[in-house]
């Protein structure tokens, strides 16, 4: 809904993928020519020279073995994709980006009836937009929300196993969530009392030192050289740069008691554009 990245997810592993598989199984099924030649098509879109890109993991001696394996590798998979024009339809990515077409799923309340005795609840949407700048001070905020009132609210007296919220850098996406979550009418109540009781916090500047500590804490907590090399991509791919980075934690240090107000406003005033959506039992639906 909320950016292109998304839009993909959904396709290839969202509930869009889901109710795909059936017709993908009947075709294999009936006409596995026809689905292979599809296949094919899609191996030969995606193995472009230009665009592929391997992340490897390693020390630098290790790094130096694998560097001629990969590239032998490689070129194997571009000689074998390149060996017939792909047949391409549709959009590209490259026009997608820019909006042409707007490739988005339908903006709208959503509800999965799924044989279990708890829920997953999810309200959230755009609270920023194109162009909007995001403060690091919105990430406190957004800790307390998740370790203060989430917590005593969805989990401690909600019954939930947990539940929290977030916003995105990126999409400008704001969501607040449970999951294993015995509630669902009481748990949307509570989402939408997330700005008042922003609005009532009292924070001296004690408390908000604190907050700020632990919201830094999260950038700088230990990881695994294989979680090193996911993140070093990830950034790589969205020209994440030290900067932005620096820039981002400064704002988290200076955040104040007035930050938390603020953030409030701006929920209240996305309120409208929120939407749930929710896995569930049916009695939880009735």
């Amino acid at each position: 809904r909320r950016s292109l990245s998304g839009y993909f997810d959904e396709l290839t592993g969202g509930i869009a993928y889901y109710e795909a598989l059936p017709a993908l199984l009947e075709e294999a099924e009936k006409n596995w020519p026809k689905l292979l030649a599809k296949l094919q098509s899609m191996n030969k879109l995606l193995l472009q020279n230009k665009e592929l890109v391997i992340n490897l993991s390693g020390d630098e001696q290790t790094l130096k073995t694998v560097d001629p394996l990969a590239d032998v590798f490689v070129k194997s998979l571009l000689d074998s994709a390149h060996k017939s024009p792909a047949d391409a339809k549709g959009p590209f990515v490259a026009d997608a980006m820019k909006g042409k077409p707007l490739l988005r799923i339908q903006d709208e309340d959503e509800g999965f009836v799924v044989p279990t005795p708890v829920n997953y609840v999810v309200r959230g949407g755009g609270l920023f937009s194109e162009g909007d700048y995001i403060s690091g001070k919105y990430d406190v905020v957004v800790r307390l929300i998740s370790q203060s009132y989430m917590w005593d609210k969805v989990r401690v007296m909600g019954g939930a196993y947990g539940g929290g919220c977030s916003v995105s850098h990126y999409s400008g996406t704001f969501l607040c969530y449970s999951y294993r979550d015995p509630n669902l009418k009481a748990t949307l109540d509570t989402f939408d009392a997330v700005a008042n009781y922003l609005d009532k916090l009292k924070l001296n500047d004690g408390d908000v030192e604190q907050l700020i500590i632990g919201a830094v804490g999260t950038l700088d907590k230990p990881i695994s050289p294989s979680v090193k090399g996911k993140i070093s991509l990830t950034r790589w791919l969205l020209n994440d740069k030290l900067g932005y980075r620096q820039k981002r934690r400064d704002e988290m240090l200076s955040t104040t008691a007035a930050d938390f107000k603020e953030f409030a406003k701006l929920m209240r005033a996305a309120a409208k554009r929120f939407r749930n959506s929710i896995f569930g039992s049916q009695t939880a639906f009735a």
